[in-house]
């Protein structure tokens, strides 16, 4: 009887150990997983910040646009997995039109928001241009004729 006691005793000790050591390192994955996508989260902002940046619009016009609704709308949806995502659209503001490259849920959004906002001035951009996913942001790019 004794033999027995000994081994359930040992085989629950044993158990639990295994269970407390799989929770430990779910704990530990948790915490390196939170600490990776809020890495990548900073990486990804500051790449679409550099994105915003390259238009060619006077600093004093981009720091009023950065206030608007449209540019928020813009700064959230230039991300993408493939080029299915990415739209390119031509953007009626206030007082001109625009072809920014978008997903599609920026897209419809921006539709909506754009009309009454004044942006400045627009990027120059060829004709023959398409919505590409490139780094994991909409792009316009050159098509290849």
């Amino acid at each position: 009887m004794l033999k027995w006691l000994v081994i359930i005793v040992g085989t629950i000790i044993s158990f639990l150990l295994v269970v407390a050591i799989i929770g430990y390192q779910l704990k530990s994955n948790e915490e390196k997983n939170r600490a990776y996508l809020e890495q990548k989260h900073n990486k990804q902002a500051d790449l679409i910040e550099r994105q915003v940046k390259k238009l060619s619009v006077a600093p004093e016009q981009i720091l009023s646009f950065e206030q608007t609704n449209s540019y928020q709308i813009i700064k959230q949806h230039l991300t993408c997995i493939n080029n299915q995502q990415c739209k390119a659209v031509k953007v009626s503001f206030a007082d001109q039109s625009c072809l920014l490259a978008i997903n599609s849920i920026g897209a419809a959004r921006l539709l909506k928001a754009a009309p009454t906002e004044q942006v400045g001035s627009c990027p120059s951009i060829s004709v023959n241009t398409e919505a590409v996913c490139l780094d994991n942001v909409c792009q316009l790019k050159k098509m290849r004729n």
